[in-house]
């Protein structure tokens, strides 16, 4: 798709005002790197350097993250056919997208971790986050405050639990890290 829609001037033009709703900075196509450079600078000594790059490599990614922005999901875009050359391919192909999305079935991730539901919740939550600033934060940092969040608020409960009916609490609870790998369970 990256390279249909690259293909000529008038399509590119569309594809990066289209992007540029939702990617902060200036977008400029690159034809030597067959890319959208994001906040390209040129030095004085002519040497060049991009903030980001939207190229044939990533583009799908950046899709799929517009998407989960706007609250689509996945499942309801069209495919793609490719080309086959036999109709045994396509047979082939055309049980391989079965089992796909039964896997997909299979191992749904959890809808209160998806990003829509993470920026309502911290803009309810939070004490300075709201839906005019959040904007500001990445992706990352969202995710990253919407775990300390949720660990804040279960060390709440933790603690009204031990000052009612007492029992085992660990006050340093709360300088634990949340490491990559806790997050990457709870994130996909």
């Amino acid at each position: 798709m990256y390279d249909i829609l690259t293909s000529n001037d008038e399509t590119r033009s569309e594809l990066i005002s289209g992007l540029a709703l939702f990617v902060s900075g200036d977008l400029e196509w690159d034809e030597k790197h067959q890319a959208i450079l994001i906040n390209k600078e040129t030095d004085d000594e002519g040497k060049m350097s991009v903030g980001g790059l939207i190229d044939k490599s990533n583009y799908k990614i950046v899709i799929q993250v517009i998407l989960q922005m706007l609250d689509i999901s996945d499942d309801d875009m069209p495919e793609e056919n490719p080309k086959f050359k036999s109709e045994k391919d396509r047979l082939f192909w055309e049980r391989f997208q079965k089992k796909k999305k039964e896997f997909a079935k299979s191992k749904k991730g959890d809808p209160n971790l998806e990003l829509p539901n993470m920026i309502s919740l911290l803009c309810t939550f939070h004490q300075s986050l709201n839906y005019s600033n959040i904007c500001e934060l990445t992706i990352g940092q969202i995710r990253d405050t919407f775990s300390q969040l949720m660990k804040a608020k279960q060390l709440n409960i933790a603690e009204m639990n031990y000052s009612v009916w007492g029992g085992k609490y660990d006050p340093s609870q709360w300088i634990e890290r949340i490491d990559k790998t806790q997050e990457e369970n709870n994130y996909g």
